[in-house]
């Protein structure tokens, strides 16, 4: 028996993640770039019931631990040519939405389509690592890293059962014995001493988090966050976009999205 095949079918529009690599430090920035696929030879127009036109969320296999930040509500169309369009380059700085780092093990990262009707989505595996020993440190150089321990009265010193090392700035707010995961790198400081240089840190997620947390703001719109002055977990996000699309999140983080195009409408 012949078959008559008159016309393929196109291939509906689908949303792909794509993260710079599988495994990362716990605190390290991950890069995910969100792309839509267009299979049609024509191009496609999709209606949006708000400014977001995607959605990102990191869940821990019963929920989610962590989401992108929704935006405003402004209702759009955009057009879609053939082939893939890249909506957005997202930098997440490895902190969790209660302000924790993520417990070392594997993750399920969800990305959707915000359209109306039919709602695309992808998903991705993120590994997260155990922090490095204190002890390391005596072999990274200057490498960025992660390391974890419990802080001495003044938040100067972290410690772990490998050993102490000096912090080039205090840490303040989650007090003596909580454990914290901290990353930076060791450099040689003004007076001669080598201390770990502090890019950012928060509570680790398998202890709770219980001191408050103050949240101000900046009329710049760059939201001061806990960590910045040395007040609790430090939720900045990286600045880097082209088009400013600059908004804080529930949290006062700074959220940033690198978009390569713009919508229609």
């Amino acid at each position: 028996m012949v078959v008559a095949i008159l016309g393929a079918v196109p291939a509906a529009p689908r949303i792909e993640l794509q993260i710079a690599r599988a495994t990362y430090d716990p605190l390290d920035a991950v890069d995910i770039t969100v792309r839509m696929y267009n299979g049609s030879p024509s191009p496609v127009v999709m209606q949006f019931p708000q400014t977001d036109e995607y959605a990102l969320a990191l869940t821990d296999g019963s929920s989610a631990i962590w989401s992108s930040p929704a935006g405003g509500k402004t209702k759009h169309a955009r057009a879609f040519a053939p082939g893939y369009t890249t909506l957005v380059t997202y930098e997440w700085n490895g902190v969790l939405t209660d302000g924790s780092a993520p417990a070392p093990g594997e993750y399920a990262l969800h990305g959707t389509l915000l359209s109306t009707g039919a709602q695309p989505n992808d998903r991705a595996v993120l590994r997260i690592t155990a922090p490095l020993p204190i002890s390391a440190l005596a072999k990274t150089g200057a490498q960025v890293v992660t390391v974890a321990g419990t802080l001495d009265a003044i938040g100067m010193t972290l410690h772990d059962a490998s050993g102490d090392v000096k912090l080039a700035r205090r840490i303040t707010g989650p007090g003596a014995n909580l454990t914290v995961d901290v990353r930076g790198s060791m450099a040689v400081q003004p007076d001669g001493t080598r201390a770990f240089v502090i890019e950012r840190w928060a509570p680790a997620a398998y202890r709770a988090w219980t001191q408050p947390r103050v949240i101000r703001s900046r009329a710049t719109r760059r939201s001061q966050s806990p960590g910045e002055n040395g007040v609790g977990p430090d939720r900045r996000f990286l600045a880097r976009s082209i088009d400013a699309n600059v908004r804080p999140d529930e949290h006062g983080a700074l959220c940033v999205a690198l978009h390569t195009s713009k919508p229609n409408g």
